[in-house]
């Protein structure tokens, strides 16, 4: 049915020269020099241009890309002072970003946690580590890898599943963000800097060294940034985060080039300092709350080998990432606690190998494999304490976790151009997944008082996937401007079993299944008006297996909280519009509307009373981002941007609530109606883009609404919420060398 290298790295910018719309990005093409890239961003042509993605894992223009794909360029980003993944991508179609980011202190080894694609959640999963969520975000190649925030050259946002090229997580899609390599022939640093409101401060910045001409060069890049909280003034909610990044490349011939790269990044924060209770569906009670400090590092290894073999290309990515984190939290009032997070291990190898035909062929393909292993070490450890000296008196809960978890895939995809201007692709992946989990876990009964204790030992933690995806794709050139194709893909993220606490307050072992989707599309990418005009759409329905609703509230009516996870299936449709123009010299307007829809189906009698209503939480129906963007000339090469965005979101329920608090008339606690917010940025550039000058306000309204809500047992009007961001505003100043 078609239903101590960071501290010398940190300071040296990215090349990030202007503002303009993000859509903006149509006139970069990807792979050009640093230089010939940042001026690519400017609105100085008459018409839109190609940019060349690698989403399919090879070179393709954005609009030859028979799949929904929107990309984003870097030096947009910074400019319009987009640092956290959800800015990043809200106004991209179908897509929602990361609400989770700074969910909790200690951070998380998993940067796809919290983002939506096309009204699937990606969930963080059970704590903060070893997640496999339903959505994939690689770097540089490398799933899940560091530095994705920083002198980035694009981000390429593939919606629909990708199981067949990605394999694990790639779900609902996948997030590909591709950092600026060296270039062989270019000297040059950029430096940027930015302030804001909430004590702001933002350095980044790049140096790009030629070491052997047309053979060697290196590229080093590092990126600082830090604020304080938006509601609390006693220390709470501030982050800071530390960056550093080199890349070496090597190309002693025209047939092989090596890529080698080194990362680190060293992040601190604290928890909010502020409580932020709902007493009443539009009315939130802000009170202090204990500071708590979390940090975590990270560091990477990787390398992208390429050879020419002639008619076939031979690639090959090893990749080697170590995270560790450790966090504090303090809760109080009437069930006061304190809970402490640490990972000493959190280990991973991937290794991939690909080999592809020449891109002139008529048949294309290529075939590959990939290896992944996470070794992991994990605590969670919960105190009681006293509400009135904050001393902890007893554990009432506590979970020591280790986990190993390996993964073989073996893949293969082809296109064949069978007539002119027609292609048939297919393809097929099979994935093997083995987790070997022990646990230990201990709980109170909070009635009682009595512990309770149940351990997983490995042979008995031991679980084993088959996985097998494809995608089946038609498409056609109506016109060397015009394409219309129609797919039938699927993914799928691999199942887990841990430990949890029932609706009785004992341990329980749960398993859960693996993720698996099917999506059938329909769509068209076409470009009119020579040039000047780009529309493209796209339909689509999902039929999504063993979704993992979290954060689930077990517990009986005025018992403390218990929550678990379940799999429930979903079926998910909606379409997409993207519309760029550009109706006159220096203007440009872009659009981008969305209706999705994602509704849970045949869940189990027992499991009812927690899904009083058919749509899933958390995404709103329907979503417009519009914006303008206009140049002005000045004098002597100079040029001032003037930029307007505005986002519209359609009323929904942000979380879940059990038929229990339907019924008693609490559901305005969880429902979000339609909002409006939009934002400004204005950029002076100089020297031909040599220097720019930008200001951005985020937010202008500074209209604040509920992200999450989690609903008390005890009484509902107590509920705690997550806010959405206040207005935001800075300057950002950016110079080529």
């Amino acid at each position: 049915m078609m239903k101590n290298l960071l501290a010398t790295t940190s300071l040296v910018s990215a090349g990030l020269l202007m503002t303009s719309v993000s859509a903006q990005a149509q006139n970069q093409t990807a792979g050009d020099p640093a230089g010939d890239t940042r001026q690519a961003g400017y609105i100085s042509a008459d018409t839109l241009q190609e940019i060349i993605v690698t989403a399919e894992r090879r070179q393709s223009t954005s609009q030859k890309t028979a799949t929904a794909i929107t990309v984003r360029a870097g030096q947009d980003l910074v400019s319009q002072g987009r640092y956290q993944l959800k800015n990043i991508l809200e106004d991209v179609p179908g897509v929602l970003g990361g609400v989770t980011e700074f969910g909790n202190t200690s951070g998380t080894d998993n940067p796809s946690s919290g983002l939506t694609i096309r009204g699937i959640q990606s969930t963080q999963g059970d704590g903060v580590t070893s997640a496999a969520s339903a959505a994939a975000i690689y770097v540089d190649e490398v799933y899940a890898g560091l530095g994705s925030n920083y002198d980035i050259d694009r981000v390429e946002v593939l919606r629909g599943p990708q199981g067949t090229l990605y394999g694990r997580s790639a779900t609902s899609g996948v997030l590909a963000i591709h950092t600026r390599d060296p270039q062989l022939e270019y000297l040059g640093a950029d430096f940027t800097g930015e302030v804001g409101n909430y004590d702001t401060k933002h350095l980044a910045g790049a140096v790009n060294v030629p070491i052997v001409t047309d053979k060697i060069a290196v590229r080093a890049s590092g990126n600082f940034y830090q604020r304080d909280s938006y509601d609390a003034d006693n220390g709470g909610g501030y982050r800071r985060n530390l960056d550093g990044r080199v890349k070496v490349l090597l190309q002693p011939t025209d047939g092989f080039s090596a890529m080698v790269g080194f990362a680190i990044e060293d992040n601190k924060s604290r928890s909010n300092g502020v409580a932020i209770n709902q007493v009443s569906p539009d009315k939130f009670v802000f009170s202090d709350a204990p500071v708590g400090p979390g940090k975590n590092r990270s560091w990477q290894v990787w390398g992208v080998f390429k050879l020419d073999l002639g008619a076939t290309t031979l690639t090959y990515i090893p990749a080697y990432r170590d995270f560790n984190n450790e966090s504090v939290g303090y809760a109080r009032g009437a069930l006061a606690f304190n809970q402490t997070v640490k990972t000493p291990k959190d280990y991973f190898n991937t290794q991939e190998i690909r080999l592809s035909s020449d891109d002139a062929s008529a048949l294309k393909w290529q075939v590959g494999a990939l290896y992944y292993y996470n070794a992991l070490s994990n605590s969670n450890t919960t105190e009681d304490v006293n509400p009135v000296t904050g001393i902890p008196y007893r554990v009432s809960q506590r979970t020591l976790t280790s986990k190993n978890t390996t993964e073989i895939g073996l893949f293969a995809q082809s296109t064949w151009e069978f007539a002119a201007g027609t292609r048939l692709t297919g393809g097929l992946r099979y994935d093997y997944t083995k987790i070997v989990a022990s646990q230990d876990y201990t709980t109170q009964d909070p009635f009682t008082g009595a512990y309770s204790s149940l351990s997983l030992e490995p042979q008995d933690g031991t679980r084993k996937y088959h996985n097998v995806t494809f995608k089946a794709r038609l498409e056609h050139d109506l016109s060397s401007r015009n394409l219309v194709y129609a797919s039938i893909s699927s993914g799928f993220s691999p199942g887990d079993v841990s430990i949890t606490t029932d609706a009785n307050y004992q341990p329980t072992v749960l398993d859960l299944k693996a993720q698996t989707l099917t999506a059938y599309e329909i769509g068209s990418k076409n470009r009119f008006a020579g040039d000047k005009l780009q529309v493209n759409a796209a339909a689509y329905y999902y039929n999504y297996g063993g979704y993992q609703v979290t954060n689930i509230n077990i517990a009986p009516a005025g018992a403390p909280s218990a929550f678990t996870v379940m799999n429930i299936p979903v079926h998910a449709r909606g379409v997409e519009l993207e519309v760029l123009a550009k109706p006159w010299a220096r203007g440009q307007f872009s659009l981008g509307a969305e209706y999705s829809v994602a509704n849970y189906h045949d869940v189990p009698t027992t499991a009812a009373p927690y899904f009083p209503f058919k749509r899933v939480p958390g995404v709103p129906p329907f979503r417009v981002n519009t914006s303008y963007s206009h140049t002005i000339a000045l004098q002597d090469g100079a040029s001032l941007m003037l930029s307007g965005f505005l986002h519209v979101n359609s009323s929904y329920n942000v979380s879940t609530i059990d038929q229990t608090f339907v019924d008693t008339g609490y559901e305005g606690y969880t429902h979000l109606g339609w909002r409006a917010t939009g934002d400004l940025n204005a950029s002076l550039n100089i020297d031909g883009g040599r220097f720019s000058l930008t200001g951005y306000i985020r937010n202008v309204a500074d209209t604040r609404y509920k992200l999450s809500t989690v609903v008390s047992s005890f009484i509902v009007t107590a509920s705690t919420v997550t806010l959405s961001d206040p207005r935001t505003y800075g300057l950002v100043l950016t110079a080529r060398f």
